[in-house]
C-alpha cells in the first residue's frame, strides 16, 4: 500500500511540477495496524474478509447483546467490526495483544507513515463500533467490558485538518522529489464512503435528497443532521455514520460489485488478458429468457472454496434456477439482483425516514454503467441523477481545500462540483421491457429460503 502512496505521490509531482499543496488519505473501514512502544507496526493488517472474527458475535453478545450495541453507538454490528476484530486479538491472540500500544485505522496507519502523527477522523470510527455518532466521543466502556484497553485508542481530530508535512523519512523511502518535505497532510473524511457523501452536490445541503453509490459495496441512504436511533432501524440494517465536520449519513450498506470484480478476475485468469470496461459488458442485452436472481446476502457466496463465477453457478443449480452457462447471465443476474437490493433498501430509507425522494444522485463505478442506470431508475421510478462516479476523490478534494482556507464551507465545495461535471439523468421508462414488479416478488421469496444459512 504504501509503494503504491508513494508511486501515486511521483506521479503527481511530475504532472504538478512543485504546486503540490496537500495530500488526503481515505480508504475502506474498520481494518487496523497495530504499532507497539516502539511505534513499529506488529503486523500485517488483516483484511475483514478474512473468516476469523465469524463466529465472535456469540462471544461478545453474551456480555453485549446486539440491540444495546447499537443503541451504545447509533450504528448496526458487524461481525467484521474493528470491535470484533480487536476482541478476537484479545482473547485468542494474547501474544499479540499485549505488545500492542496503539491501533490506527487504515487511513490513519497510512498517515502516520506518511508523518508520524497519530490521528483519527470520526467518519472512519463510525463503523468501528466503539464510537457514538451522537455524543461524537469513544465508546470507552464498550472496550473495558470486553478486556480491550482504551489507553490503545488515538486521538480524535475533525475533517478538514491539517495534521503535519510529509516526513523526510517517507520522501527518500518513496524517492519523491526534494521540496516533497513542503506537502501538507490533511485529514479528510476518511472512510471512503463519508468522502463519497461529501462529493456528491446534494440538494439543500443534503437533508432532502438520497444518494446511492454503487461500488465494491452499494450504499444508499441521505445525509442529515442528527443520528436516526430505534427499533425500526435496528431491524432494518440501516446505521448511522459521520461525515464532513457537523454531519451525518444515514445508511444501509449491501454487496455491490464485488461479486463481479471477483468473477472478472477469474476471467481474466482463464482469458489471459485483462478485460476492459466495454468489453465486459459487450453482450449485456435486456434478457429474453428468464432470469436467474442472487440473494446479495447470502452466505453461501462469501465462501472462498470456490471461484466466484462456479459459486454463483452453484448457487444457480442448488435453487433450483435453470440458467444457461454464459458469462452475460451470471453479469445480467448481478446487476438485477442489485437494482432490486436497491428497491427494497430504498423503500425502507423512505419509510423509515418519512420523505418521498424524487430524485436520487448516483456515485461510484456503476454510475458509469447506462442500462444499469436506465434499470435503477426503472425500477425505483425516480430521476437517477449521475456525473460524480469520481464523489471519493471530490469529496477528498474538499476536504483538503477546507484545511488550506481556499472554501470555507461544504456547500462552497459543493458548489465547485456541480459546476466541474456534467450531469446526466436517467428518467424512469414507463414502457420498460423488464417486469420489475414480478422479479422484486421473486427475489424476495429466494431471500426467504434458509438453504445457506448455515453453510460457510
Amino acid at each position: 500500500i504504501m509503494e503504491n502512496v508513494g508511486t501515486g505521490l511521483r506521479k503527481a509531482a511530475s504532472d504538478a511540477g512543485t504546486n503540490i499543496h496537500s495530500v488526503g488519505v481515505d480508504t475502506w473501514g474498520v481494518d487496523f495496524g497495530m504499532l507497539d512502544s516502539y511505534g513499529e507496526l506488529i503486523s500485517n493488517p488483516v483484511s475483514y474478509r478474512d473468516k476469523r472474527t465469524s463466529k465472535i458475535g456469540k462471544h461478545i453478545y453474551e456480555i453485549f447483546p446486539k440491540d444495546e450495541l447499537f443503541k451504545l453507538n447509533s450504528t448496526q454490528v458487524s461481525n467484521f467490526c474493528t470491535l470484533f476484530q480487536l476482541y478476537y486479538l484479545y482473547k485468542f491472540r494474547e501474544e499479540t495483544a499485549k505488545v500492542i500500544k496503539t491501533i490506527l485505522l487504515m487511513p490513519s496507519l497510512i498517515n502516520y507513515f506518511l508523518t508520524g502523527e497519530k490521528f483519527v477522523d470520526p467518519s472512519i470510527l463510525s463503523a468501528s463500533q466503539f464510537y457514538d455518532v451522537r455524543s461524537k466521543s469513544y465508546r470507552k466502556e464498550i472496550l473495558r467490558k470486553l478486556g480491550i484497553p482504551d489507553q490503545i485508542l488515538p486521538p480524535i481530530a475533525e475533517a478538514g485538518t491539517l495534521i503535519r508535512k510529509v516526513r523526510k523519512e517517507f520522501a527518500t523511502y518513496a524517492n519523491l522529489p526534494a521540496d516533497s518535505s513542503k506537502i501538507s497532510v490533511v485529514l479528510t473524511c476518511s472512510h471512503d464512503s463519508s468522502s463519497m457523501v461529501t462529493g456528491i452536490p446534494l440538494d439543500d445541503a443534503g437533508f432532502n435528497s438520497c444518494y446511492i453509490n454503487s461500488g465494491t459495496w452499494s450504499v444508499i441512504g441521505i445525509e442529515n443532521k442528527n443520528p436516526i436511533v430505534n427499533d425500526s432501524v435496528i431491524k432494518s440494517d440501516f446505521t448511522n455514520w459521520r461525515t464532513f465536520r457537523e454531519n451525518n449519513m444515514f445508511l444501509k450498506a449491501f454487496n455491490g460489485f464485488y461479486f463481479l470484480q471477483e468473477c472478472k478476475k477469474i476471467w481474466e485468469l482463464e482469458d489471459g488478458k485483462e478485460i476492459s470496461h466495454d468489453e465486459f459488458y459487450k453482450d449485456i442485452k435486456i434478457p429474453k429468457q428468464k432470469t436467474a436472481l442472487i440473494d446479495l446476502n447470502s452466505t453461501y457466496l462469501e465462501n472462498d472454496e470456490y471461484n466466484m463465477p462456479e459459486r454463483i453457478i452453484n448457487y444457480f443449480k442448488l435453487t433450483n434456477q435453470k440458467i444457461e452457462r454464459l458469462r452475460s447471465n451470471i453479469i445480467i443476474s448481478l446487476l438485477q439482483s442489485m437494482v432490486i437490493e436497491s428497491k427494497l433498501s430504498f423503500d425502507e430509507l423512505e419509510k423509515i425516514t418519512g420523505k418521498n425522494f424524487d430524485k436520487i444522485y448516483m456515485a461510484g463505478g456503476g454510475s458509469k454503467n447506462e442500462f444499469f442506470c436506465q434499470w435503477i431508475a426503472d425500477c425505483l421510478g425516480r430521476e437517477i441523477h449521475t456525473g460524480y462516479h469520481e464523489a471519493t476523490i471530490n469529496g477528498n478534494i474538499i476536504s483538503q481545500l477546507f484545511a488550506l482556507g481556499e472554501i470555507k464551507s461544504l456547500n462552497e465545495g459543493r458548489k465547485i462540483i456541480r459546476d466541474s461535471n456534467k450531469e446526466k439523468i436517467y428518467f424512469p421508462d414507463k414502457l420498460s421491457p423488464i417486469d420489475w414488479e414480478r422479479l422484486i416478488n421473486y427475489y424476495l421469496n429466494l431471500k426467504t429460503e434458509t438453504l445457506f444459512k448455515s453453510q460457510n
